[in-house]
């Protein structure tokens, strides 16, 4: 029997939704999606409307995926 990808792709969301790390995530960007994200700012959506934190720093691609930094202390505290 083969595998079946969408099957498997429900485990992996799964299984990073029940992730400890993650559980108090805002939002969870994959990086196979680098291109979707990019096209939407360029497509005039604001990611600080998505994430406050974010306020007014630049709305492009690169700037919005330095902003690792934010999420530290969620990550930190979902840890203890």
């Amino acid at each position: 029997m083969g595998s079946d990808p969408q099957w498997d792709s429900f485990l992996l969301w799964k299984s990073l939704c029940l992730h400890k790390l993650l559980k108090k995530a805002t939002f969870v960007l994959l990086l196979n999606k680098y291109d979707l994200l990019d096209a939407k700012l360029r497509s005039g959506i604001q990611f600080r409307q998505f994430v406050t934190s974010y306020k007014d720093r630049p709305n492009k691609t690169e700037d919005v995926l330095q902003c690792e930094s934010d999420f530290l202390p969620y990550a930190e505290s979902a840890v203890d």
